[in-house]
């Protein structure tokens, strides 16, 4: 069974992303599932890396010069994600 920490996460990719009219504000869509979350800047700038290239600690990276914050790695096997 592959490390999960070592594997370069990757966005599910069905899940439709849009601006939700508001600046700094978008939807996901999961149409698999029959559901949309609405989502900020924040989880809408970590949602676009997540193509499988990068792993999570230069998401991190990137996150904390984008937003000036640190972001905490904990990790979830996706098959625990509820979508």
């Amino acid at each position: 069974m592959p490390d999960v920490a070592l594997e370069p996460p990757c966005r599910r990719p069905e899940f439709l992303l849009a601006a939700a009219g508001e600046p700094g504000r978008y939807v996901v869509k999961a149409p698999s599932a029959g559901a949309y979350f609405q989502i900020g800047e924040e989880e809408h700038f970590l949602l676009t890396r997540m193509d499988g290239t990068r792993n999570a600690e230069v998401l991190c990276a990137a996150f904390a010069g984008r937003f000036g914050q640190a972001l905490a790695l904990q990790l979830q096997p996706p098959d625990q994600v509820d979508w």
